[in-house]
């Protein structure tokens, strides 16, 4: 195709030297045959030589016609298209010297999207739509001897303004005021290309605070994040294929289960604490999400989980509980048990008025003393039992909490 286009204006002149050559030869047979019929004289022969000469320039003429008026359409036609598909391309696109790197010819959606006239653009080279650092990659690339169309990957351009934005490029080589040039369409992909470093981010912070897994509609895992297999001690080798269950640790009802399965199949959100079992068989809490995942007819065809560690959280809830026990337990001996040895103890004084043998009230007193202090030292035993440890476990916590904020 490059060398049709190469010798592409040879083709009129070949045809009017072919035309030519094949004239001359059948017109000069043929006066050559006519004039040896008796009859012809050598003026006849001379005239009809001269009418051969009209003939050739007539019948040329509208060759040559009919020849360019072909070309003119063919030129217009390539005017039209190159009007279509780079004057009014909606995005932008410039073609450039790819020995200087300077920009020959740029569309009006280029000028647009970076805030060049077309006169300033033709005075800048490459390097002016770029930031600094991306100028050693265009070296390399621009340099880059490839042939017919190609893309290359993400770059960072910047407009008149200064205000830098991701496109991605189309290139291809072709001839622009007789140069060998390259014509660029940058296709801005800058909405796309932060949506995604966001969706990065976003997985990024997940994936280290969560243990995300993604199953089939049979609950099969097809993914694991590397929090799961930390908490879990299996490898996402082991975990691929397999069902939830290899971490069921027993201790949900199937009803628990059952009420899941019904929430996610009508896709709706799932949530609930779960007690799981690692690989050594110890056990660990999840505050776990369930959610249905949509394909693209509105079907669900994956479940993803998203679980958030929470054994502290129970571990504190039950000592909790053993605590509000123990404190019940304390408060009824206080308010029971210690409660009638008190009230004697004070009934007991008022026999000193009424009784002339004391020794008797002093024995009553001290056998009261005994009982109360026995109510007393199982008051203790119960609080040494179980709330003061937790007591003192949660005042390391919350000193340890208090040390990391400030350290903060």
């Amino acid at each position: 195709m490059q060398l049709n286009r190469k010798f592409a204006y040879l083709t009129i002149p070949a045809i009017y030297l072919i035309a030519g050559l094949v004239w001359i030869t059948l017109s000069d047979a043929t006066l050559f045959s006519i004039s040896s019929l008796p009859g012809w004289a050598n003026s006849h022969f001379q005239q009809l030589a001269i009418y051969k000469g009209y003939l050739y320039v007539i019948v040329t003429s509208v060759l040559l016609a009919l020849l360019i008026k072909r070309s003119f359409g063919s030129i217009v036609s390539v005017k039209n298209d190159f009007m279509r598909l780079f004057a009014e391309n909606p995005n932008p696109m410039w073609i450039y010297d790819s020995k200087t790197l300077k920009f020959l010819l740029v569309n009006d959606a280029a000028c647009k999207a970076y805030g060049y006239t077309r006169e300033e653009f033709c005075n800048l080279n490459l390097f002016a739509i770029r930031p600094v650092e991306e100028y050693d990659r265009l070296r390399d690339t621009v340099f880059m001897h490839r042939e017919g169309l190609y893309t290359t990957e993400k770059w960072l351009h910047k407009g008149k303004d200064g205000v830098p934005f991701y496109v991605n490029i189309f290139a291809n080589d072709t001839r622009y005021a007789n140069k060998p040039c390259r014509m660029i369409t940058a296709i801005n992909v800058n909405k796309e290309h932060l949506a995604e470093i966001e969706r990065n981010s976003l997985k990024q912070a997940l994936d280290s605070s969560a243990l995300v897994s993604v199953t089939d509609l049979k609950g099969s895992i097809l993914h694991a994040n590397g929090k799961f297999c930390e908490v879990s001690g299996y490898s996402e080798a082991e975990l691929i294929g397999k069902n939830h269950d290899i971490v069921n640790s027993g201790y949900h009802s199937s009803e628990f289960w059952r009420e899941m399965w019904r929430t996610v199949a009508k896709g709706k959100t799932w949530r609930g604490d779960i007690r799981n079992k690692r690989k050594d068989g110890s056990y660990y809490w999840v505050d776990t999400f369930i959610n249905p995942v949509y394909n693209s007819e509105g079907k669900i065809h994956k479940f993803m989980s998203v679980r958030y560690l929470i054994t502290e959280r129970k571990q504190l809830e039950s000592e909790q509980n053993i605590l509000l026990k123990d404190l019940s337990h304390y408060a009824f001996q206080t308010s029971h048990e210690l409660r009638g040895p008190v009230a004697r103890l004070l009934g007991l004084t008022s026999l000193f008025s009424e009784y002339p043998e004391k020794q008797f009230v002093v024995d009553k007193i001290r056998d009261t003393t005994v009982e109360i202090d026995s109510v007393i030292l199982k008051m203790n035993e119960a609080l040494d039992r179980n709330a003061y440890p937790m007591l003192k476990k949660y005042e390391e916590r919350s000193g340890c909490l208090r040390a990391s904020k400030r350290a903060s």
